[in-house]
């Protein structure tokens, strides 16, 4: 027979039974079947397991974060035991980054022409980055003194600031060997020495200095444009056809206090009032190193085929 209804409040449910209400969560039985189908009382010891809870959803779950990740400036000397290769070493912004990755630990050698202008205490070994035979005589140099290379920084590059009516084919044939031949016969040189099989943070790095100007061009400036712009076309191409095993970037500077700067027309007024720069002044060669050795260290592990731009913002695009 149904349980008797409650006419409370016109309630329609069924009446609880009062013994019900006094019986403990800890004393509870259940009401179920037994095995041969007839009603009885069972304990919660003989109580069929109920059927775990879901899990919660992830946006209610506690993160796990990652281990952080080292730092390159804060971390000791990332750096260390590395060995870089950086042309035109001996002066100007390729001095600075020979300094500035030596700071960090690794052993930077400056190739270059005239290695006898180099900083007392840096190294250097003399290179023509236009001449093949003489690139590879470089690397062979380096890899029979450290036996290992773990980046180079192609930076050497010459200027010439000529009208085009002017300029000879011999003139625009030399900017093109130094500024550009010279990039891609360093890159071709240093891959056998290169090892692919590296970790994200270790891996191989190859870094071209192009310039602002392979954005923008400047008249009287052709040949120069030209070969940085083609650095910059070289690279992508590069860090296409060598990824993943090994991570090349562009550093493309803006007006920067060197020789080379000073012997152009504009010196003055780009020192003086920051023409033409919304930051109002030239950049230092360390402030170009240390984007330089950012590129060779492990926190551009995940950085390849890209253009760091160092020029105060003179070029924004």
């Amino acid at each position: 027979m149904a349980p008797p209804l409650s006419t409370t409040f016109g309630s329609t449910r069924p009446e609880k039974r009062p013994w019900t209400r006094a019986i403990t969560r800890k004393t509870r039985a259940w009401k179920t079947s037994s095995l041969n189908g007839q009603a009885g009382w069972t304990t919660p010891s003989s109580r069929v397991p109920r059927i775990r809870r879901r899990p919660k959803p992830l946006r209610f779950q506690r993160r796990k974060w990652p281990d952080p990740m080292p730092n390159q400036l804060t971390d000791g000397l990332p750096l260390a035991g590395k060995v870089f290769a950086v042309t035109g070493g001996a002066r100007g912004i390729g001095a600075a980054i020979v300094a500035t990755l030596n700071a960090r630990g690794a052993n930077a050698v400056a190739f270059d022409i005239d290695p006898s202008a180099a900083p007392a205490g840096s190294e250097s070994i003399t290179c023509d980055v236009t001449d093949e035979a003489s690139v590879k005589g470089a690397f062979e140099s380096l890899n029979a003194k450290y036996g290992r290379l773990d980046g180079i920084v192609s930076n050497a590059g010459i200027m010439l600031e000529k009208p085009v009516a002017d300029t000879t084919l011999e003139d625009f044939d030399r900017v093109i060997a130094v500024n550009l031949r010279g990039v891609f016969l360093m890159a071709k040189s240093a891959l056998p020495y290169f090892r692919t099989d590296m970790p994200d943070a270790d891996k191989p790095r190859i870094v071209n200095v192009a310039s602002e100007l392979g954005h923008l061009g400047r008249p009287e400036y052709s040949a120069y444009c030209a070969s940085k712009g083609g650095v910059i076309a070289l690279t992508r191409a590069l860090a296409r056809e060598f990824a993943p095993g090994i991570l090349v970037n562009t550093l493309a500077p803006g007006p920067t206090d060197t020789d080379m700067l000073r012997a152009e027309k504009n010196y003055d007024s780009w020192v003086k009032d920051g023409e033409g720069i919304p930051l109002g002044r030239v950049a230092t060669a360390e402030e170009v190193a240390l984007a330089a050795a950012f590129l060779c260290g492990p926190d551009s592990r995940f950085m390849t085929g890209t253009i760091v731009d160092v020029n105060g913002g003179a070029a924004m695009y």
